[in-house]
């Protein structure tokens, strides 16, 4: 029960993170930290979602200001996911800047329900992106930096009749220590990520 509260806390903090960093990237001010992201991919990962969740909110307001933060958004998938998820998953890169692309479209054509579908398409090639570099990482044998893309994902609710899924996490951190092989790491992210979608 403790871990299900302090991922909610998390996302919380995560979510009020993301509301005060569109008020920033509205207006134009968004700083962004580079460092702390290629550490953190789900950072970036995250204010990318609720950035465009914010922006498929305000659709009525000034198409300026939204294409602005469209522009800052597709800037920060470029410093700070794309250079990975390019490598290991041109496919879903491509499907990140086609549906940027629609975004744009949208909000020019004043279409908010293209620009919801260009929203689920960045998101979904994200984390299908964010699934293949944790592989890859884990393959080219990086488990520190694959256990911070792992996180680049959805996460189920715990119920009384499901537990939350923590074995790619545990098998990753098995391999950090030496404790198991990678083969093992990369079944355990297969199943765990694959489970959860």
């Amino acid at each position: 029960m403790l871990k299900i509260h302090s991922m909610e806390v998390a996302r919380r903090l995560l979510r009020w993170i993301a509301l005060a960093t569109l008020g920033m990237s509205l207006t134009g001010q968004v700083v962004v930290a580079q460092q702390s992201q290629l550490l953190f991919p789900w950072g970036a990962a995250e204010e990318i979602r609720n950035t465009l969740f914010q922006v498929q909110l305000r659709f009525g307001d000034s198409s300026a200001e939204l294409r602005a933060a469209l522009d800052a958004l597709q800037e920060h998938y470029r410093t700070a996911l794309s250079p990975l998820i390019a490598e290991s998953d041109p496919q879903a890169h491509a499907r990140i800047q086609s549906g940027f692309s629609l975004a744009a479209q949208a909000l020019a054509q004043g279409d908010q329900v293209g620009l919801a579908i260009a929203r689920a398409q960045i998101w979904t090639a994200i984390l299908s992106g964010g699934y293949r570099v944790t592989v890859s990482l884990l393959e080219s044998g990086d488990p520190a930096q694959a256990q911070h893309w792992l996180t680049v994902r959805e996460f189920r609710h715990a119920t009384r009749f499901s537990r939350p899924n923590a074995d790619a996490t545990q098998a990753i951190r098995a391999v950090i220590q030496n404790h198991a092989p990678v083969t093992d790491a990369i079944a355990a992210v297969h199943a765990d990520l694959l489970d959860t979608y």
